[in-house]
Order: structure tokens, then C-alpha cells, then sequence
């Protein structure tokens, strides 16, 4: 029984099988079945198994099959299930009829004369009786006379060799689709083996990567430290310089990617003229554009002048510029302190489109407030921020020691208070530790 096989449940079965003569009781083999079939009509319903076994036999072929097709149709009416088997052509014809019948036939080997045990749903049997006597012997003259006498082949006949000829076609490519199912299936096993092996070959050819790069990693990061400290024990640009080329040596030979810088997307370009008040994204201050020269604009912020590019700037209201004017004024001292300092360092600085990626003190980039008070050493924090963050000198120092640690609270809450798009932090234990505060912009 397959998967998805369903078996009935019946209240009764009643089955008509053998052979019930009887000369006592004066009973030929058709009024044998016949008395059984009668009781079984009467008794039939919903509830019923109806067994018939050749069913019309015993008399002449065409009552009996005349008679069976009523006896069927009436157990059809009262709703019984039956099954019967009969020889009789016209009776096996009744099913293309009728949808409610269902034709069925076993296989047969003619070649080994034995049946295949192989049920054919939808297709009526044959007798194959002239085939049988002539494989088990009888003389040829007899068996070609035996078909002279059958005459063509009946339309029943004829239907019941087409379809056997579909049938045996259907299984022929049933059985090639199971081939080639199979086929695929060992095709795709073959496959997951072979991805499985990859995958390991993959995986150790990355272990092996790893390792080297790791290797050339601790390589490079203690060249890079002897660097460092070389630098710490005699600083100079010219040394720095050195230093950023053998790093740019080794980010090469390990093939690292350099970081792509930001680039700002601009919907639509403003168009600045003199006189517009602007913001300055990196310096994050508010001033007033001088001139105008192409893709260069020269603008007032506070007591510096700056060239910015249209990208590096955005339009503000005018009020937020009257505003921080009017802050200013407050801190004019401070400003004109601020300026002396620009202008005195401004000889120093350069712009650095390229930050030095080892730090190394020099008197450009490093500012020390030791032994100053708070307020002397918040004036010349904040021009010196100020100096770096338009050179964009980056990253830069500020050594504010420990002692009361008053002068470095107060230079760190300068650096907290937003004023500039930048990030801090205390030194590493080589650069000074927490006596310094090293800043970056962003």
C-alpha cells in the first residue's frame, strides 16, 4: 500500500466467487450465481462490499453481458461498492460510458505466460486465450485458424490495445524521469561534496592569509614603534616627514586601503556674494564673505580672514552674524590677543593636506601653558585652536601639566564647549599621559 492510500470501512460484504452447482438441487453454474446476485441486489446499500467474480458467465455471452451491465448499474443506484471481473468484451466497455465505472487490469507476460501482478487502473484486460494456446503448443494451422474465425479486431479490442500501447509508453518514460531523477540526485550530492571541500580549502587558504598578514602586521606595528620613540627622543619636521614616508612604505607593502575622504553631496551649490553671511562648517563660526574669485572665498570671521571653498561653507540669516558680533565685542581684548597670536605664528603654519600620521611635537603644534594662570592660559589656548584648526594642523597639543589640574579643567571645558568640529582626548603615557590633551579635528 502506497503513501496517501485510503482505505473503506464497510457494515457488510457480499461476494459471489466459485462454482455452486448442484445436480440435487438441479442448479446449472449461471443459476448458481444467479440466486446468490439476486440476494446481494436485495441486501445492497451505502453500507456494502459487493465481491462479483465473472460476473454473466455460464450463458450466452450477449445476455450475459446484457445482464450484468443491469445488475451493475442497479448496485451503482443503491450506492453499494462492488468489484467484478468478467471476460466479456461488452461488458468492459461499460465504464467509457459511464464515469462512475473504473476499468482495471493485471499485466501479463506473454513471453513467460504468468501474470505481472501489475494493476492497471483505466485499462480493461484481455483474454490473450489464442496467444496462451499457442505458446503452451497448439499447432500453428489451429491457432491461424482460431483468428480467421475471430475476424477483426472489435472497437473494444482495438481501444484496449491503444491503450495498452499508451500505457506501456507512459511507463517507459516514467521509468527514464526516475533515471534521471536519480541522475540529478547523485549530481547534486556530488556537488555539496565538492562545495564542502571548497569551502575547506577556502577556509585554510584564509587561515593561512591571516597568519601572514598578522605576522606582517607585528612587523610593521613594531617598526612603527621604534619610529615613534625616535621621534620622541629628538622631534623635527624633517624626521616626521621621514616618518610619514616609511609609513606610507609599509601601508603600501601590507596593501591597506586608504580611507576615502568624506566627500559633502550638494543638492544645488549656493551662489555667494560679497557681503552674505556664512557659516564656516569646520570652524563652526559665523562671518561675512569679502570677495568672491571663482571657486575661492575670502571671508571675515571675527578678527581672521579665511579662504573657504562653497563646499565648506553654508548661508546663514544675517541675525546670527549680528549676533555673534555683538558676543565678540564682549571678548574684543581677547580677539585682538588672538589676532597678535595668529599673526605672530602665521609665518609657521602651513596648510597640511595630508595629516602626519605619527605625532611629533614641534613648537608649530604644540602649545605649553605650564606655570601660566587660568585666564593667560585660556587666551592663548583659544588663539592657539584657533591658528591650528584654520592651518588645519592636525592632530595638536596642548601641555597644561597636573598640578592643582586647574588649568587643564579649564582648557579641556574651552575644547567641550563646541565652538569647533573637533575631538580630544589625554595623551598616551609616551606622549605625556594626562599633563597633555591631544587634539584632532574631525
Amino acid at each position: 500500500m502506497g503513501r496517501g492510500s485510503r482505505l473503506g470501512l464497510f457494515d457488510l460484504v457480499a461476494a459471489d466467487i466459485g462454482d455452486e452447482q448442484s445436480l440435487e438441487q438441479s442448479l446449472s453454474t449461471f443459476s448458481s450465481h444467479m440466486k446468490n446476485i439476486i440476494e446481494i441486489v436485495e441486501a445492497a446499500d451505502a453500507g456494502l462490499l459487493v465481491l462479483l467474480d465473472e460476473v454473466g458467465a455460464g450463458t450466452d455471452p450477449k445476455e450475459g453481458a446484457a445482464l450484468s451491465q443491469a445488475i451493475l448499474e442497479e448496485l451503482e443506484t443503491r450506492r453499494a461498492t462492488f468489484v467484478a471481473t468478467t471476460h466479456l468484451g461488452a461488458l468492459k466497455a461499460l465504464a467509457f460510458g459511464n464515469s462512475t465505472f473504473l476499468n482495471g487490469s493485471f499485466e501479463f507476460d506473454e513471453e513467460n505466460l504468468r501474470p505481472t501482478y501489475k494493476l492497471r487502473l483505466g485499462v480493461p484486460g484481455q483474454s490473450k486465450a489464442i496467444a496462451v494456446a499457442s505458446r503452451l503448443g497448439l499447432s500453428e494451422s489451429l491457432v491461424a485458424r482460431a483468428k480467421s474465425l475471430m475476424g477483426d479486431d472489435t472497437g473494444v479490442d482495438l481501444l484496449i490495445k491503444d491503450l495498452t500501447e499508451k500505457m506501456a509508453s507512459l511507463n517507459a518514460q516514467e521509468e527514464e524521469n526516475l533515471r534521471q531523477s536519480q541522475e540529478l540526485a547523485a549530481q547534486s550530492e556530488r556537488m555539496q561534496r565538492q562545495e564542502a571541500e571548497l569551502k575547506g580549502y577556502k577556509e585554510k587558504l584564509m587561515g593561512e592569509e591571516r597568519s601572514k598578514l598578522l605576522s606582517e602586521f607585528e612587523a610593521a606595528k613594531k617598526l612603527v614603534s621604534e619610529t615613534v620613540k625616535e621621534l620622541q627622543r629628538s622631534p623635527s619636521l624633517k624626521k616626521a616627514e621621514k616618518a610619514r614616508q616609511d609609513l606610507e612604505i609599509i601601508k603600501s607593502e601590507l596593501k591597506w586601503k586608504e580611507t576615502d575622504k568624506k566627500r559633502l553631496i550638494v543638492q544645488a551649490t549656493p551662489e555667494f556674494k560679497p557681503g552674505a553671511a556664512v557659516r564656516h562648517l569646520a570652524l563652526n563660526q559665523i562671518g561675512s564673505v569679502l570677495s568672491v574669485d571663482g571657486e575661492q572665498l575670502l571671508i571675515q570671521l571675527g578678527s581672521l580672514k579665511v579662504k573657504a571653498r562653497p563646499a565648506e561653507i553654508e548661508a546663514v540669516a544675517g541675525s546670527k552674524l549680528k549676533e555673534q558680533r555683538r558676543s565678540l565685542r564682549g571678548r574684543n581684548s581677547q580677539g585682538q590677543f588672538s589676532e597678535k597670536f595668529s599673526e605672530k605664528f602665521s609665518g609657521q603654519f602651513k596648510d597640511v593636506s595630508e595629516p602626519i600620521s605619527v605625532f611629533v611635537r614641534t613648537s608649530v603644534n604644540t602649545l605649553d601653558l605650564r606655570g601660566k594662570r587660568v585666564d593667560e592660559a585660556l587666551q592663548l589656548s583659544e588663539s592657539f585652536v584657533d591658528s591650528c584648526v584654520l592651518a588645519r594642523i592636525s592632530p595638536f597639543m596642548i601641555i597644561h601639566g597636573h598640578g592643582t589640574g586647574a588649568v587643564k579643567q579649564a582648557v579641556r571645558s574651552l575644547l567641550s564647549e563646541g565652538r569647533y568640529k573637533i575631538k580630544f582626548r589625554p595623551g598616551e603615557l609616551y606622549e605625556g599621559g594626562d599633563g597633555v590633551t591631544v587634539i584632532e579635528i574631525n
